[in-house]
């Protein structure tokens, strides 16, 4: 009896939420080039229970946001690459202004769903979001960027995910356009010709990634090797999640700008779109360390082939120094020391206490 008892409770905690209020909006000037996607918004995201006033400290802000648990590294990420950081009063507008100039727009792949929490394995009766429709409107986009968590919800068939698209190449929105190889007519309207897309996972060799590296310009080898590597984990970790899809192809990244190319020439060419999958940044994927995420985000999401000018290492204190925390040479000592900090309760004025 007691058993049941705590099923019913947990079931009428279940409650239906529409992730569109966290949404970030895209921009057209600069045009959106990068859609990243996670899977729905937290509880914290939400903020409709009163936030802790370190809760809106860190993460920069009171209200609704995209990735709104500070305990999330998205946004920490973000800023060690376009040079903000989260946790100033009132940062959430210049975190979304900072990404909005760097051509990415954030939203989620479920619409809305029922859960209870906030762990994706919680959520039931979801619906995608209409992402062939955002295709359309936003013709720049070229590249979708999923955390692995919403990949995952992204590949599931209608309604909760995407799974038909991704088998075809054809959404189901765009079952009125006429077969492949006829031309367009002045009737079809614009948002009919741009669902049938080429999704392309970029494969490239490692040899060839060195060669081309601005590293050895700079003589760099080691920094670019390690760059290189970073690459090719991001591209494995994208293949091995839609490399079964029949609609999604391996490429080079030279025949991946050919294809562009090509589509560009022709309003009813196929739409080449990027598949780009990365580690979750959120709490609960913490089988791999935020400096490592991090490191996997800018190569991935934000093609550095080095740290951005702004980025400072936590370890070594340098700028612009051409490498990241995960291969600075004092990263673990300085790891160990700031985990005895956190546990002894130390305040984080630096910005650096997400790392650990």
């Amino acid at each position: 009896m007691k058993r049941a008892a705590t099923t019913t409770t947990a079931a009428a905690k279940r409650t239906r939420t529409l992730g569109a209020t966290c949404r970030l909006q895209p921009s057209t000037d600069p045009p959106v080039r990068t859609l990243i996607l996670g899977t729905h918004p937290s509880v914290k995201s939400f903020a409709e229970a009163p936030l802790a006033a370190k809760e809106i400290r860190l993460r920069g802000g009171s209200g609704p946001q995209a990735y709104g648990n500070s305990r999330n590294a998205f946004f920490n990420v973000c800023g060690s690459a376009l040079g903000f950081r989260r946790d100033v009063p009132g940062s959430y507008e210049a975190q979304r202004r900072a990404l909005t100039a760097a051509g990415v727009a954030v939203d989620d792949v479920v619409r809305e769903c029922e859960r209870a929490g906030s762990l994706d394995s919680a959520i039931s009766g979801a619906v995608a979001t209409n992402l062939p429709a955002f295709l359309s409107e936003h013709r720049s986009c070229e590249r979708l960027v999923f955390a692995a968590t919403a990949a995952n919800f992204f590949k599931k068939r209608e309604p909760a995910g995407h799974g038909g698209w991704l088998r075809t190449g054809v959404s189901a929105a765009s079952a009125e356009e006429p077969a492949t190889g006829a031309a367009p007519t002045t009737e079809q309207p614009a948002r009919l010709r741009t669902r049938v897309v080429d999704f392309c996972v970029v494969v490239a060799d490692l040899s060839e990634t060195l060669r081309t590296s601005p590293y050895f310009a700079t003589r760099q080898p080691a920094a670019a090797a390690a760059a290189a590597a970073a690459e090719r984990a991001v591209q494995q970790l994208s293949w091995k999640m839609f490399g079964k899809c029949k609609a999604v192809r391996q490429v080079t990244a030279a025949q991946l700008a050919a294809l562009r190319e090509s589509s560009s020439l022709s309003s009813w060419a196929a739409r080449v779109v990027e598949l780009v999958v990365l580690p979750s940044t959120s709490p609960a994927a913490a089988s791999m360390r935020p400096a490592e995420k991090e490191k996997l985000w800018h190569v991935g999401c934000f093609e550095l082939a080095q740290p951005s000018p702004s980025y400072a290492c936590a370890a070594c204190g340098q700028h612009s120094s051409g490498h990241w925390l995960l291969d600075c040479s004092e990263y673990s000592v300085w790891r160990a020391e700031r985990a005895a900090m956190h546990k002894r309760g130390a305040s984080d004025d630096d910005g650096f206490g997400w790392y650990v």
